[in-house]
């Protein structure tokens, strides 16, 4: 028998309907038993149908993993009607794919004889514990 979208099955409940029972989907399943401590038992899944496709295999699925993106924006690189800023764009996001990002350069005052100190802290220190040069 073919599955049927939106198909629900009744249990009892309280739902105000007349038989007083409550739809539940189709693909919901019964719970996994668990232990007095509230976890799972070993071996026992609480998602046994895993975990649901997320959108990024949906998207690389429906473009071909990535080809038809690529396609589209070299189209866009490459029509001399579109405007040079779109044009542009695209030249960009295609280099930025294929060649990866260039590079962000740093200046600073130092030179070789009197090299400027880094200092790399975590979380919230305060400027009283940061050390004088």
């Amino acid at each position: 028998m073919p599955k049927r979208a939106n198909r629900t099955s009744f249990k009892p409940g309280r739902s105000g309907n007349p038989a007083g029972r409550r739809a539940v989907p189709e693909n919901r399943r019964e719970q996994a038993v668990r232990t007095r401590g509230g976890q799972f038992r070993k071996g026992v899944s609480g998602n046994p149908g895993g975990r649901a496709p997320s959108l990024g295999v949906y998207i690389r699925t429906r473009t071909k993993d990535g080809e038809a993106l690529a396609d589209f924006m070299l189209a866009v690189m490459k029509d001399t009607n579109r405007k040079i800023d779109q044009r542009m764009e695209a030249a960009t996001w295609l280099a930025d794919r294929a060649f990866g990002k260039p590079a962000q350069v740093v200046e600073h005052a130092g030179d070789l004889e009197n090299p400027l100190p880094i200092l790399l802290t975590w979380g919230d220190i305060g400027s009283e514990s940061m050390p004088e040069p």
